[in-house]
């Protein structure tokens, strides 16, 4: 139990590397040994126009990093909250549905960034992306969430029963 709980409080910060890493990247414009590629063909043409973006896409882009910074934030909530013991608690099921909320509202913003791209960049069609990856990481997400609700559940009526 010790040597996980030490590992959940190692990886809380290393988590945070992340972020910091892809943003030292977009800084120096992806120069080096490591190139930059953006899953988003819509971003990844304002990208390649050397940010010419107009408001709009600003604000998608904009969002997309606080969903970034926010899901870093939770999942390093949830490594800090293993690192105290707490595996089945409220606090673990509460940073695991944060993290189901972030990742629905990361696959919304995504359909909203194809009508946008419609409507004002004229793009030919509205394409909505639905990869199998997403729908089964919501769907397992949803899945551990009830697991870890049940199980929760169990424990605190097997304590009061004992």
């Amino acid at each position: 139990m010790a040597s996980i709980q030490n590992l959940s409080s190692v990886l809380r910060w290393l988590v945070w590397l992340f972020p910091i890493g892809i943003g030292s990247l977009l800084l120096t414009g992806g120069q080096g040994p490591i190139t930059v590629v953006i899953d988003n063909d819509i971003l990844a043409r304002v990208w390649q126009s050397g940010l010419n973006a107009d408001n709009g896409l600003i604000v998608f882009i904009a969002l997309r990093v606080m969903l970034l910074l926010t899901t870093v934030f939770w999942i390093s909530r949830l490594f800090e909250t293993f690192s105290r013991g707490v595996f089945f608690g409220t606090p673990a099921i509460g940073c695991f549905v944060w993290l189901a909320w972030l990742y629905f509202m990361g696959f919304l913003l995504e359909q909203a960034l194809s009508i946008y791209a419609h409507y004002h960049l004229g793009s030919e069609s509205i394409s909505f992306d639905i990869r199998v990856d997403q729908v089964c990481m919501m769907a397992l997400l949803l899945i551990i969430v009830h697991i870890l609700r049940t199980a929760s559940r169990i424990q605190q009526e097997n304590e009061s029963f004992v």
